[in-house]
């Protein structure tokens, strides 16, 4: 969801102007763009040849996914 509002760059209407200034300026700085990079790497990273993380556990318990 907030990926598409900062792809956007529109102010959504459920979003105050000072919490959009506030977004607008973190989304912007160095250390937020390493973080999200360094996310999308772990994100796509093949995971004991599983391939690509995946939301698995549901409603089994998360000892009976390893």
């Amino acid at each position: 969801m907030f990926t598409d509002i900062r792809n956007t760059g529109q102010l959504p209407n459920w979003i105050g102007e000072g919490v959009w200034a506030d977004l607008s300026s973190a989304w912007v700085t160095l250390e937020f763009r390493k973080i999200r990079e360094q996310n999308k790497q772990n994100r796509a990273s093949d995971c004991r040849g599983l391939g690509s993380s995946l939301h698995t556990s549901g409603s089994v318990p998360h000892t009976e996914h390893r």
